[in-house]
């Protein structure tokens, strides 16, 4: 799994090919989804000299009318190139055929992390590079699919990461009942961006950015 920049999940190849299981045509896909890798700058987004001859040697048949069985050298190669692809995937992703349709070939989000997501409530339909990034930075502060459900408090909203905090620590005092709603000065008068930072500091809690403006998805450290 590699971590990518937002610009490079937004230009990110998710779909490599549509429709076909021929090998001639997904080796030409493979080919072409390499090649936008690089173009992003991605690391290790190149097949050793002999494995891409094999396989560019394979795709130069895909315009044919029909194809071929590839040579016991061109398997591998093909073999090898997806496995490269599997390791280049996002966080939360894999690499080959969709689960609903093994004819629609690229990087999809994993049965666990989409489970995951859909029992917190997350909307795993927004755009790939959305998911793919809060995938990452999930990853990033050590929560996985199987963590997501005690470690995912919800959203808080503000028009900066402080206001949100600040938000989120009010709405979760009262929440707790640790505030009567009632009362008045010098109640009312509680910092809660120092509150927000107590959590932060004392329970691990953090906000990551989320796909709209001002909103911000609440997680904790379990």
């Amino acid at each position: 799994m590699q971590t990518y920049t937002h610009a490079q999940l937004q230009r990110f190849p998710w779909q490599c090919s549509h429709g076909t299981l021929r090998p001639d045509h997904l080796a030409a896909a493979y080919l072409r989804t390499l090649d936008a890798l690089r173009e992003l700058g991605v690391e290790g987004a190149e097949l050793g000299e002999y494995d891409r001859a094999e396989v560019a040697a394979l795709a130069n048949r895909a315009d044919e009318l029909v194809g071929t069985e590839p040579t016991e050298a061109a398997w591998h190669a093909l073999s090898a190139t997806e496995e490269l692809l599997g390791a280049l995937a996002p966080v939360g992703f894999y690499f080959g055929g969709h689960a609903g349709d093994s004819s629609d070939c690229g990087f999809w989000l994993t049965e666990e992390w989409l489970d995951a997501l859909e029992e917190r409530g997350i909307d795993p339909d927004g755009t790939p590079a959305e998911v793919a990034r809060l995938l990452q930075e999930l990853d990033a502060h050590g929560i996985d699919s199987e963590d997501l459900c005690d470690a995912y408090c919800g959203t808080a909203s503000g028009w900066s990461e402080e206001r949100a905090g600040a938000t989120y620590a009010e709405e979760l005092a009262e929440e707790l009942c640790a505030i009567d709603a009632e009362l008045r000065w010098p109640h009312n008068c509680i910092d809660w961006a120092a509150a927000w930072h107590e959590l932060v500091m004392g329970d691990g809690y953090a906000l990551i950015p989320a796909a709209s403006a001002g909103e911000f998805h609440v997680i904790r450290s379990v």
